[in-house]
């Protein structure tokens, strides 16, 4: 588990990077030909397109393997070990970052026909909960930053577990904040989602007990 634990970080900037593919593939009957990826100021005149099968499927593979490159090098490269650790993963996320601040920008345009800054405020927000949602699992028996309620701080065992689902759960509710910004129409499932990474990890530690005293 620990190894899975170490990978997460990475694996969870993989997929912020290969979101926008997937949301392009939901979107690609509403994307003109002609995407716009560059404006002269915050959302106004377009200086720069790209053709929309390079915007859906080129672009993301391309911050994958930046991605894939930049975490290689801060945290196997010796010049990467000498780095403080919060710069080290500053560095790892920086393409996941640009990936979805960048395409909440170009779908907005390409959709609505003007930048909407709530859909760059729910990708920002996403992907922080995304970020944390990594390290949660990382998080030491009995830290005041984890799960603490009855049932996590009996056994490290059962805080692992517990700590593990919630990483994951947390991450999916990140990457729903997100499409949310992108897909306008499942705006009502928003409160739905946060009752769900909210509760969903106390009551699968009671599951977890439960089972364990059967």
């Amino acid at each position: 588990m620990k190894s899975k634990m170490q990978m997460m970080p990475f694996w969870s900037g993989i997929i912020a990077c290969l979101l926008p593919m997937a949301a392009g593939l939901v979107l690609y009957g509403n994307l003109p030909q002609q995407v716009a990826v560059q404006w002269k100021d915050f959302g106004g005149e377009i200086t720069g397109t790209v053709p929309k099968e390079w915007a859906v499927f080129v672009i993301p593979l391309v911050f994958v393997v930046l991605h894939w490159v930049f975490a290689i090098s801060a945290h196997k490269a010796l010049w990467g070990r000498c780095m403080i650790g919060f710069v080290r993963e500053a560095i790892g996320w920086l393409m996941p970052a640009i990936s979805i601040i960048t395409y909440s920008m170009v779908y907005s345009v390409a959709v609505n026909g003007r930048l909407h800054l709530s859909e760059l405020l729910y990708g920002m927000i996403g992907l922080a909960i995304l970020i944390i949602a990594s390290y949660v699992p990382h998080l030491s028996f009995g830290s005041r930053w984890g799960i603490r309620d009855e049932y996590t701080q009996m056994g490290e065992e059962h805080w692992q577990k517990v700590h593990w689902f919630a990483g994951v759960i947390w991450a999916l509710g990140g990457i729903s904040v997100i499409l949310f910004g992108w897909f306008q129409w499942l705006f009502g499932w928003w409160m739905l989602c946060w009752v769900v990474v909210l509760l969903a990890p106390n009551v699968y530690s009671a599951w977890l007990k439960k089972q364990q005293a059967v």
